[in-house]
């Protein structure tokens, strides 16, 4: 090896899942359930790398795509998205940026949150 890459890696847990969602910041749940969720996928990443592959040669980088070792991107964020939007969204009552559309409706349609 001619050259060596050292990577540092100093995010929390809860940040990498932060990162998937930044751009829905109203639904971010507590750092609780972000570690958690993290660890999900941490283990199901692990549970792909553990899969048998002996007595395999690789020739080329790309070649183990093809074994299906790794979690693609559109999973891990439907995974994200999955936990979050199955907990309760409005235990904390109705997100202020809908408050309007929600007095806008009839008293006897309204529900008490």
């Amino acid at each position: 090896l001619k050259v060596v890459w050292f990577v540092v890696d100093d995010k929390l847990p809860q940040d990498y899942i932060k990162e998937i969602i930044k751009n829905h910041p109203s639904i971010i749940p507590p750092d609780s359930e972000l570690i958690s969720i993290f660890n999900e996928i941490r283990n199901k990443q692990s549970e792909l790398k553990n899969t048998n592959v002996e007595g395999v040669t690789i020739e080329r980088i790309d070649e183990v795509l093809s074994y299906g070792r790794e979690l693609k991107t559109h999973e891990i964020r439907l995974l994200v998205l999955q936990r979050i939007l199955n907990t309760d969204p409005l235990s904390k009552g109705i997100p202020e940026p809908f408050m309007e559309v929600y007095l806008k409706y009839p008293e006897e349609e309204e529900k008490c949150y």
